[in-house]
């Protein structure tokens, strides 16, 4: 896991942060206007926080804006610093190329176990390729691992870099354990011509193998509501795409086009949905 005091020290206290995200040289302490927003004086500066020891950005503009480099990724990504903190030192470590992640991952790869108890549905029927399932109180298991080169390709013919797989919360797996619908256990392992991925949420995981027969498998109770990338949607914005899956939503993210998808491309889309987004978009468009 990356750790807040391993992301400053390999960025000068923050600084090297403010200095990759604001696209022009800034002088240390001396106001500029903020690309971020139509910013009409030269009201921002950066500076260093001694009681604090990190660099911080200070905005009379938009308060929204101050705070420590973390706190200014979180923004700038529509996340909240406080909830989202482990998505943000995933983006930094990204986008900068710290590469800290993987210097332990090369240590505990294998030893990630994140084990969950939840209500699992299960009836067994397949059907295009989707598993679905009955309620029941089951546990499953699953081993995350670092992204391999072959399947970081896999997700960059879709222009999905690795930056847009973690802000999604999309996850790399060696291994999967669950129940069936016989209450047999059974267990996946992503291989070269298998990979395994996960759409992780708080209480269940949407299994994603793009090269098996059987491409989506459930662990735990997938809600009702089931939205991927509501989350990851700014609270005002002109165009929403409603599109058939996972994928698509991170293709068009890459492409700068907000987008959401529900469980299925035959997913009821729920009414309240629809009232929330129309409150937060001008046009809502849908590709199913």
């Amino acid at each position: 896991m990356i750790e807040k005091y391993s992301i400053l020290k390999a960025t000068q206290n923050g600084l090297n942060v403010f200095k990759h995200y604001i696209p022009f040289e800034f002088r240390l302490g001396k106001n500029f206007k903020n690309p971020f927003y139509d910013d009409k004086n030269a009201s921002c500066n950066i500076y260093y926080d001694r009681h604090n020891q990190c660099f911080k950005i200070k905005d009379f503009g938009n308060e929204e804006y101050s705070g420590d480099c973390f706190s200014f990724v979180a923004r700038l990504n529509n996340l909240d610093v406080k909830q989202d903190f482990n998505q943000v030192l995933h983006l930094i470590n990204c986008d900068l190329g710290l590469h800290l992640e993987e210097k332990k991952s090369l240590i505990k790869q294998n030893n990630s176990h994140i084990i969950k108890n939840a209500p699992q549905k299960h009836n067994g029927s397949e059907q295009n390729g989707l598993s679905s399932t009955s309620k029941a109180n089951k546990e499953y298991k699953y081993t995350e691992k670092a992204f391999s080169h072959e399947e970081l390709k896999f997700w960059q013919k879709s222009g999905i870099t690795e930056r847009i797989l973690l802000y999604y919360g999309v996850k790399s797996l060696s291994l999967f354990q669950s129940i069936n619908s016989d209450n047999k256990p059974y267990e996946l392992r992503s291989t070269v011509d298998e990979p395994l991925f996960g759409y992780t949420g708080d209480e269940f995981i949407k299994l994603y193998r793009p090269k098996s027969k059987l491409r989506f498998l459930y662990g735990g109770q997938i809600p009702e509501n089931y939205c991927f990338g509501l989350k990851q949607l700014p609270n005002r914005g002109d165009i929403l795409f409603i599109t058939g899956g996972e994928k698509d939503v991170m293709s068009l993210y890459a492409r700068g086009v907000h987008a959401i998808c529900f469980n299925s491309e035959t997913s009821h889309i729920p009414s309240e949905s629809i009232e929330m987004l129309t409150h937060r978009f001008k046009h809502i468009l849908t590709s199913l």
